[in-house]
């Protein structure tokens, strides 16, 4: 008998064979590849347009200058399958999340990117990946005390109306851009009163781990 489970695993950023899955994720479904291959790989996307290519060098020292601030952590989700007959089951990358903690302060979570494959939207995947987060940064626990920090932000484009109403669905407050150039929410969840929101089983799953499992070899095919 088949069982299905979704999974949190760490995602090592530094390590080149989980960040091709990652980039295969953006590419396949036409999501950021070039800004995600930036802030993983620092150096520039190839296959750009030189003019693009020109820019984007023009400001690498600024961009590696505010990244040497931050220390960049990741989480993918995946899709499994465990059977009497392959206990060790076969799994897929789903999904994926990277976001930063600032390196001095160690207050803020700052999300950078979450996306999950077309063909698993709209069964709960990416709310369970934040909480999966929320519950490893932002709520006290003893395993990982050193990790937490006092507040999540996400900076959403005004027009992204889909992208707000997802945070604020998992009790984000949206705040205005300090900065009149640049239309764009905060989104910001932390703070004493802070509530936790409880996982949730998706759907097309018969369980739901929240835990972010440490393994050594994570499945990345």
């Amino acid at each position: 008998m088949s069982k299905k489970r979704f999974r949190y695993l760490d995602f090592d950023v530094t390590k080149t064979e989980q960040q091709d899955v990652v980039l295969r994720l953006c590419k396949n479904n036409k999501f950021s590849y070039g800004d995600v291959w930036l802030h993983l790989r620092k150096t520039t996307p190839p296959g750009l347009p030189d003019a693009l290519t020109e820019s984007i060098q023009s400001q690498m020292e600024n961009f590696s200058r505010s990244m040497n601030e931050w220390d960049m952590k990741g989480i993918i989700a995946v899709d499994g399958s465990v059977t009497e007959n392959n206990p060790e089951g076969t799994s897929k990358v789903v999904g994926f999340m990277l976001y930063q903690i600032h390196r001095e302060t160690k207050t803020e979570l700052e999300q950078l990117f979450i996306v999950v494959d077309k063909d698993y939207r709209r069964r709960g995947h990416g709310k369970n990946m934040m909480k999966a987060c929320e519950s490893l940064h932002l709520y006290p626990n003893k395993a990982n005390d050193n990790d937490l920090v006092k507040f999540f932000t996400a900076k959403v484009e005004e027009d992204n109306h889909e992208a707000i109403e997802f945070y604020k669905n998992i009790s984000f407050t949206s705040h205005p851009s300090p900065s009149p150039d640049h239309p764009y929410k905060i989104m910001f969840k932390g703070g004493p009163n802070c509530k936790k929101e409880n996982p949730t089983d998706t759907p097309t799953h018969v369980s739901t781990e929240m835990c972010i499992m440490k393994e050594e070899q994570t499945p990345v095919s």
